[in-house]
């Protein structure tokens, strides 16, 4: 397991972790089921450099789910600093994290000490985030567009990672 030298995990339990079809892809590939790791969060509960999935009659966007305290699921208390379970497949928005998806610039120091000890930025990073999102757009726009067929997250995942 690898993480962030002296993290508190306050990332991994005050934002929620958007996914896109990639993120599904690595996390399954590195042995998870992503019908064990999903969360589907309604449109307006957060707020997401993603596009928005259709399932059944509302707008969703898919995220990692939390466990009991918030933390996200892969989120582990090894004596007061957490490791992420899956840092070698982990999130791009974990990834990138603590810069701007949108911007590449540096956001929420309040949060991240890692900004605040000069850490290097994004680098080839922004170019790869921006290409799986302009990706997973165009996969949400598709499926969002369909007027016949299943809309639950087994199909949608069908869709995603076929």
């Amino acid at each position: 397991m690898a993480g962030c030298d002296g993290c508190d995990g306050r990332c991994c339990k005050r934002y929620y972790v958007t996914l896109t079809h990639c993120d599904i892809g690595r996390i399954r590939d590195a042995g998870h089921d992503p019908i064990d790791f999903l969360s589907c969060v309604p449109v307006g509960d957060i707020e997401s450099p993603h596009a928005d999935i259709r399932l059944g009659g509302s707008y969703h966007y898919l995220t990692l789910k939390r466990d009991e305290g918030g933390r996200c699921l892969f989120a582990r208390d090894e004596g007061g600093t957490i490791q992420c379970t899956i840092h070698g497949s982990h999130p791009m928005s974990c990834r990138i994290y603590p810069f701007d998806p949108l911007t590449g610039g540096a956001r929420r120091r309040h949060i991240c000490a890692k900004v605040d000890e000069g850490s290097p930025g994004l680098g080839g990073l922004y170019d790869d985030d921006l290409e799986e999102r302009r990706e997973y757009q165009g996969l949400a726009m598709a499926w969002n567009s369909k007027k016949v067929g299943r809309r639950d997250l087994a199909s949608l995942l069908e869709h995603l990672l076929d």
